[in-house]
């Protein structure tokens, strides 16, 4: 009897540490894993490889709302502008077991804090899954995560070929296999990364384009607390705008709400009739502008001045030529920017990334 005891306490205490082990190896460690990588810091930190792309998220990271933006950068083959954007999102991580899920978050359904049809929101809508990652490594005591994000880019690059594109160059999708990561930053507000991917043309299809490569940029930008007021659109006047509906206001115009797409500018005395702008808007010209041409593009962008001042809005626009040394993508979220394209195309657009909730614009860029 004894001995039948010390067996069963024996088992128990094996059994014991055997799942404090399993416990303990339930993920490779973080740094084993990328002992091979070139780590970026910045707001997220990257682990950049000769194929891979690793990025960490802090356990204080998951379930914070960052924006996400996706662009056309390169091999437009001529008929498709680059600086296209394709994507503006916000979105947030969220564990989910074993697992990271990424997230966008709905900002279309709103409704007061705290109300009881804020709750009903809540219940009736939820967050669209963009991505599921596995979790490729953990810090000790899982204090930060590792998930492969060249995995989610590389599949990402499937749904972001515009479906114009697919029908003119009869493009059946992307090689994944035959992509990988052409640039990596990171910096403290946000990441800036570039994707090569190969497209797969159908051989029977009637136009076969130059080239099979094409490039995609993408941007995870930190999203800050913002003083910035929305604006409410008045139909009357032609502008971009952000729609939601607020359920909280369901009867007034079925609680359709309508912020107008503007700059967050501001005087720096805003008792003063004319005054000096806090933050001008800062436009770069690329250095893909012919020469000849660079003087009166800028002279033109400054021109907006004068309908500012009328305003009261004194040096709200900047025009910064090619520096030397100064060397940035028309893509970069940090910089709003003026470049030239090789087109078929004769027309030309300016596109910009703003918050999908109040209309601010973060970044713009003229094509």
């Amino acid at each position: 009897m004894l001995i039948r005891s010390l067996l069963l306490v024996f088992v128990f205490v094996v059994s014991v540490f055997a799942s404090k082990d399993e416990k303990k190896d339930k993920y490779p460690l973080l740094e084993e894993t990328v002992k091979e990588s070139k780590k970026l810091p910045g707001f997220f930190n990257l682990y950049q490889s000769e194929s891979e792309l690793y990025l960490e998220i802090a356990k204080a990271s998951f379930d914070k709302d960052f924006y996400f933006f996706s662009t056309l950068s390169q091999g437009s083959l001529g008929y498709m502008m680059p600086v296209w954007t394709l994507d503006q999102h916000v979105l947030y991580f969220r564990r989910i077991g074993n697992e990271v899920g990424l997230f966008v978050r709905d900002t279309t359904e709103t409704a007061k804090r705290n109300s009881p049809e804020n709750t009903a929101v809540q219940r009736a809508f939820l967050d669209r899954m963009l991505y599921r990652f596995r979790i490729a490594g953990a810090s000790k005591g899982e204090a930060s995560i590792l998930i492969p994000l060249h995995e989610f880019l590389y599949s990402h690059g499937q749904q972001s070929v515009p479906q114009w594109m697919n029908m003119a160059y009869g493009i059946q999708g992307l090689d994944e296999r035959q992509s990988f990561i052409s640039q990596a930053k990171a910096f403290p507000e946000n990441l800036e990364i570039e994707v090569q991917q190969t497209l797969r043309v159908s051989s029977s299809y009637g136009y076969s384009p130059a080239s099979n490569q094409i490039r995609y940029h993408y941007s995870f930008v930190n999203k800050k607390k913002s003083e910035f007021r929305p604006r409410v659109a008045d139909e009357r006047i032609g502008y971009f705008t952000v729609d939601s509906r607020d359920w909280s206001s369901i009867l007034d115009d079925s609680g359709i709400k309508r912020n107008i797409v503007r700059w967050p500018l501001e005087k720096a005395d805003p008792t003063a009739s004319a005054s000096v702008v806090k933050q001008p808007i800062v436009f770069y010209l690329d250095k893909s502008i012919p020469y000849e041409y660079r003087a009166f593009i800028r002279a033109g962008i400054l021109e907006w001045n004068l309908a500012f001042e009328k305003l009261g809005f004194l040096g709200a626009i900047e025009a910064r030529l090619p520096e030397n040394g100064l060397d940035f993508d028309p893509a970069d979220s940090r910089y709003a920017t003026v470049s030239w394209a090789a087109s078929q195309v004769p027309v030309a657009f300016g596109p910009n990334r703003h918050d999908p909730q109040t209309g601010e614009i973060l970044d713009a860029d003229v094509v």
